[in-house]
């Protein structure tokens, strides 16, 4: 039986070939309901969770340009 890094190694391989590796990080990052489990975009979720708080503290919208150019929505914000 593979271990868990054992397949994620496995999964990042494929990623790095990927067409839509940036789209699937960025729609991880959108949806982190989803998101926050298993590899998107070549990343595994603590990596994920700390590129997305990092993302999330910028008040300049880094969060937004990303999922912009990658043509999805960023996530949502609640009013302040």
């Amino acid at each position: 039986m593979r271990t868990a890094r054992a397949e994620a190694a496995a999964a990042i391989a494929i990623c790095r070939a990927c067409a839509v590796r940036c789209e699937c990080l960025a729609l991880s990052l959108r949806h982190w309901d989803a998101g926050q489990h298993g590899v998107w975009g070549g990343l595994v979720a603590a990596e994920r969770a700390r590129l997305r708080r990092r993302m999330l503290a910028h008040r300049d919208g880094t969060l937004r340009f990303f999922t912009d150019i990658t043509g999805l929505d960023g996530p949502q914000r609640p009013a302040d």
